[in-house]
């Protein structure tokens, strides 16, 4: 297997247990506001709770995401007939929508958060 092949096979992969992590995280409330991840919107930088409810409800999102990013890495050696930057493609474009309905998510969840309090 060439050596692009691996680094594709070790990016998605990599990326793919990040935003499982950060997913998992994001659902127990354990990810606190900060200039280096998470979901960045108006809504939820409004307060703490808001970017807590937000990333509550979007960690689903980002978990789903991530498991798009892991099954693309997988299926790279798994379905040799079709060229790995194809697989990366498909496995990219799914990680991208997964966050921006992540988004979508969060920021009702916050907005919603933010006019309870």
């Amino acid at each position: 297997m060439p050596a692009e092949v691996i680094q594709l096979i070790v990016i998605l992969g990599g990326l793919g247990l990040l935003l499982i992590v950060l997913g998992a995280i994001s659902i127990v409330g354990k990810l606190p506001m900060n200039s280096l991840v998470g979901i960045r919107l108006p809504a939820t930088m409004v307060s703490q709770e808001a970017w807590k409810a937000g990333h509550k409800a979007a960690g689903p999102c980002v978990i789903t995401a991530g498991i798009c990013s892991a099954a693309g890495a997988a299926a790279i050696p798994l379905f040799p007939a079709v060229e790995p930057p194809t697989l990366a493609l498909i496995a990219v474009a799914a990680v991208v929508l997964c966050i921006i309905i992540a988004a979508g998510v969060a920021s009702g969840a916050a907005k919603r958060g933010s006019l309870s309090k």
